[in-house]
Formats: C-alpha cells, structure tokens, sequence
C-alpha cells in the first residue's frame, strides 16, 4: 500500500484533514449553507483511493463563486496547517493536493461549467481563511478530538465561539 503524506505523523496527518474540512465547513456557515455533518477518518494515511474526511452539506442556492470558494478554503487550509507545521515540501505539496483531488475537480467542472477563470473563488478564499483562521482552527481541534461532528455541534460552536460568522456573510469580504 502506499503511503500518502509519508513525512507526517498520524497525529498530523489528521490535523491536516480536519482542517481542510474545517475550512469548507466554517466557509458554508457562513454564507448560510447548511451543514449535515463533518468527519474525517482516524489515522487515513495509508488510504490512497478513499477520503480522509468528507463535509456534507444541504440543499443551497448561492453564487458559483461562494461555492467556488467553500472548495479552495479546504485546499487552502490544509496548506497553511502544512506550513505552520513545518512540514512543506515538494512532495508533501503534491501529495496534499492529492487527498484533495475531488475539491480540484469539482472546481474544474463548475469553472468549465460556466466558463470562469479555474482559480475563480481562490482569492476570496485566501482572504476568508486569514480572517477566519480562528474558527477554523476550533472547528478543526473539535474535529481532531470526535472526528465527527453533526450539522447542530458544528452551527452551536460557530454560535457561541464566532457568532459574527452567522450574523454576517464573510466569503466575499
């Protein structure tokens, strides 16, 4: 079997999952998408053909950008997780994009879909993960502990801890 992210720990491996996750998760919350759940897998990193966490997410209508931007904040999130620990480097860099392959391709579909430029949604989500970081990275040691979270947990911690993010959309600011 191979081994993705070989460098990294269990430990960081899965803080990089429930961050990516976090992000698209704290990202919906706050354009008002609702969430059914969040999880990630425990200790994945010898998964290659399965996903390390996943976020589900209701019925919505919005702008394709504030889609598009919910997806590159997990790509996003997962990088800045790698960097703060330390851990960049070409191959971490390519395995990280990866795990989150299936974020790269919807991304490519709906820009085709609706002939956008394929980095349409990646500035705004840069700017909303350093904004957000916070509550990203609670949402994200919330994560690492339970590994899954309800759409109720996820939208009460938003509430109580980063209650600015429901009472004003943060995507595009």
């Amino acid at each position: 079997m191979v081994k993705v992210l070989p460098d990294l720990a269990p430990w960081q491996f899965e803080s990089l999952s429930a961050y990516h996750e976090a992000a698209h998760t704290v990202a919906a919350v706050a354009v008002g998408h609702p969430v059914e759940h969040v999880s990630i897998e425990r200790h994945a990193v010898d998964i290659v053909d399965s996903p390390a966490g996943g976020t589900a997410l209701g019925p919505w209508s919005a702008p394709v950008v504030d889609h598009l931007t919910m997806l590159w904040a997990g790509q996003r999130a997962a990088l800045r997780r790698l960097e703060e620990l330390g851990l960049v480097t070409e191959a971490n860099l390519v395995d990280l994009a990866w795990q989150g392959a299936s974020d790269l391709v919807e991304i490519d579909r709906w820009t085709t879909r609706f002939e956008l430029d394929p980095e349409t949604g990646l500035a705004p989500a840069e700017s909303f993960i350093s904004r957000c970081w916070a509550a990203i990275a609670g949402l994200a040691a919330m994560l690492s502990k339970h590994y899954t979270l309800t759409g109720d947990q996820v939208n009460a911690y938003v509430a109580r801890n980063h209650p600015h993010l429901v009472s004003s959309p943060q995507l595009q600011q």
